[in-house]
């Protein structure tokens, strides 16, 4: 297909590592067109199941990687004048969060990461951000 492809390790809750991915992607592949904001930690558990530890990891990969991520790529983006930025985050709803609190506050972060970045540079051309929203299955966000 003609498509080049590279893998590189990161850690979402180290800035370093995701600015080194961002330079590194483009020493290796001359651009940096997408970045997916797919990573996410996983914590469905009530308000009173959720040690401090627990809470401070979601959010550091979730939503303070998201941000970070994104914040390591922009500058690349906007050298070339393009740029598209997918996040998988959730809607905003009034209802589903019973037993899964922490994480939907992560999961808002990454939301609000998308939204804002959006509105920030709506004034430059060639740029495209695409919140993919998750289906969640609970029973709450059913009814």
């Amino acid at each position: 297909m003609g498509v080049q492809a590279i893998g590189i390790k990161i850690d979402m809750r180290d800035e370093k590592t995701l600015e080194d991915c961002a330079l590194q992607t483009v020493e290796k592949l001359g651009r940096l067109d997408i970045l997916i904001n797919n990573a996410s930690a996983l914590w469905w558990q009530e308000i009173l199941d959720t040690p401090a530890k627990r809470y401070d990891m979601i959010h550091s990969i979730n939503a303070r990687g998201t941000f970070m991520m994104t914040k390591a790529c922009l500058p690349h983006m906007k050298k070339n004048g393009f740029g598209r930025v997918i996040t998988m985050s959730p809607p905003i709803v009034r209802k589903g969060y019973a037993g899964m609190t922490a994480y939907n506050i992560s999961k808002m972060g990454m939301t609000m990461v998308a939204m804002g970045v959006a509105e920030e540079v709506l004034h430059l051309h060639h740029f495209l951000f695409i919140l993919i929203f998750e289906i969640s299955f609970s029973p709450a966000m059913q009814s």
